[in-house]
């Protein structure tokens, strides 16, 4: 998180909110993208999460940056759906953050000897300190057996076949390759959730200590973490409410969310404050990992920044 927000610049091609990194839209993100820190012992992270809460940008992307400038020699794995999405993230998103973040001239460019590229091409990204950053998409997981990486990032899971071919299931076939980098390996999970019954996130979430984002009522000061709806043993009804016009359309302005403890309404503008550390917002376990250096996290859509996707 420090290397973000010292080194991070978005512009405006690829956020609704450009200019310099700053965890005080996302402060939820911090703890997060700094599991992937070499001083970490975190070995895997998974994060089910809903749109438009920055976790590409935040973690994904801040991870790759990190890795180039810090740790210099960790090979890098990022996997998404299919190769041609995971082409598009590298054209869309990790080069615009190289550039914008400084890191130019830590890539490998052209080998003017023999006219041929050698650490910058469309497959993989090559820089100063013998690391790289492979794209692949994971029906392509025959040919990840040839790699190791040290982070191991994947994207979407939940959009991945079950198997791929004769090669079984791509998300062991991906963990497989971090194996020579037992002390040190960095797994990440990131998706929106599908089907419930076979949604691999849900899977990777229920393995790990299964984090929570609890805020606080700007009234009462009373800890919950955001839920679209929640009932009580008294059959007290928080969370969303609203109301609608005679012709059964939104009213905006009355879309609230109501604390579990004293129903206090708060609005959507509400949400900096209460997502804010200095006023006691943070991540709770709620559950025994199955081992000590997996964390897992959910973070519903309600908490998109101000400025993103609105209650």
């Amino acid at each position: 998180s420090e290397w973000a927000e010292t080194k991070r610049y978005l512009p405006p091609s690829v956020t609704s909110l450009p200019g310099y990194f700053r965890f005080d839209v996302n402060p939820y993100m911090r703890e997060i993208v700094d599991c992937f820190g070499a001083e970490s012992p975190v070995r895997e992270v998974a994060l089910m999460k809903g749109v438009q809460v920055t976790a590409t940008t935040a973690v994904l992307e801040n991870a790759i940056g990190y890795a180039i400038e810090h740790v210099k020699t960790a090979p890098v794995l990022m996997v998404t759906a299919d190769g041609d999405l995971a082409q598009i993230r590298m054209e869309a998103y990790v080069r615009p953050m190289i550039a914008h973040s400084g890191l130019g001239h830590l890539i490998r460019s052209s080998d003017a000897t023999n006219n041929r590229k050698t650490g910058n091409t469309d497959a993989k990204l090559e820089w100063i300190g013998g690391g790289f950053l492979l794209p692949m998409g994971a029906q392509n997981a025959n040919k990840m057996r040839s790699f190791s990486a040290q982070y191991v990032l994947r994207d979407e899971i939940d959009g991945w076949p079950l198997v791929v071919g004769k090669d079984g299931d791509p998300i062991q076939l991906t963990a497989d390759r971090a194996a020579a980098y037992e002390a040190s390996r960095k797994i990440g999970d990131f998706s929106t959730p599908g089907l419930a019954g076979s949604s691999k996130i849900k899977r990777r979430f229920d393995l790990g200590d299964q984090r929570y984002y609890f805020v606080p009522c700007l009234a009462c000061g009373h800890m919950q973490r955001l839920r679209w709806t929640h009932t009580d043993e008294h059959g007290v009804i928080s969370g969303m409410v609203w109301e609608l016009d005679a012709d059964g359309i939104l009213i905006q302005d009355s879309v609230r969310y109501l604390c579990e403890a004293c129903q206090h309404p708060h609005t959507n503008d509400d949400k900096t404050r209460m997502m804010d550390p200095a006023n006691g917002a943070e991540w709770r376990p709620t559950a025994k990992t199955i081992h000590p250096y997996f964390r897992s996290y959910h973070l519903s859509a309600l908490y998109s920044p101000v400025g993103m996707q609105t209650w």
